[in-house]
């Protein structure tokens, strides 16, 4: 007996305020993959990607799905290479007005829904919540990060490539910059600053398949 799956999907109310941030460069099988599950849950949800001046099939898909979708924006980026930190941070703060943003790898797949809706409901509850994801206690060495020697030299760190962040108090933070571990020092303003990060299993609502970088030659 054939049974039908149906979606349910949430009031696109619900995402007025929010943005996906997606970098990508030279990932076409990826970035496919990314963007089709995304949307096949969250079809209105408002997604920017960031492409590095592609010039492949990338560009081609990627302008379709634009064209497709009023909810996707697609802005090349042209000049000099920068690092995955620092593409963020640009993006953050002239292509995005809304107050949450979540970050999001080109390689992330996603599983089911539910979780986005889920991620929100979190900021909502905690006045100084910062940033919401996979959460890593880090410690600050003076070349980078590694693991923590102390209780006084740990951090708690949002990993990027799927993780939640109020954009409004970012703005007043430290930037995400470099490649690696981009958002170090602003998770560490944020625990100067007293700012909540929370932890969310996105393990259980999707896929990381490589954790390679987009900037990385291809």
């Amino acid at each position: 007996m054939n049974t039908m799956i149906r979606h349910t999907f949430p009031d696109q109310e619900t995402f007025q305020d929010l943005t996906v941030l997606i970098c990508q460069r030279k990932t076409p099988d990826v970035t496919k993959l990314c963007l089709e599950s995304l949307l096949a849950w969250y079809p209105g949800i408002n997604v920017l990607v960031v492409d590095g001046d592609s010039k492949d099939e990338s560009s081609m898909y990627l302008a379709m799905k634009q064209a497709l979708y009023p909810n996707v924006r697609v802005h090349t980026f042209t000049g000099e290479r920068h690092s995955h930190g620092e593409i963020m941070d640009y993006a953050l703060r002239s292509l995005i007005t809304s107050r949450y943003v979540l970050l999001m790898d080109s390689d992330v797949i996603t599983m089911r829904g539910g979780w986005v809706e889920a991620m929100l409901n979190r900021f909502y509850g905690y006045s100084l919540g910062y940033a919401i994801g996979t959460v890593m206690s880090m410690g600050i060495k003076a070349e980078g990060c590694g693991p923590a020697e102390n209780e006084e030299d740990t951090v708690l760190y949002a990993h990027p490539s799927l993780s939640m962040i109020n954009r409004e108090m970012y703005l007043t933070m430290e930037p995400f910059k470099d490649h690696g571990a981009p958002c170090i020092a602003n998770m560490v303003d944020a625990k100067e600053k007293g700012y909540l990060v929370a932890d969310y299993p996105v393990e259980n609502v999707s896929l990381h398949l490589s954790g390679s970088s987009w900037t990385a030659p291809r």
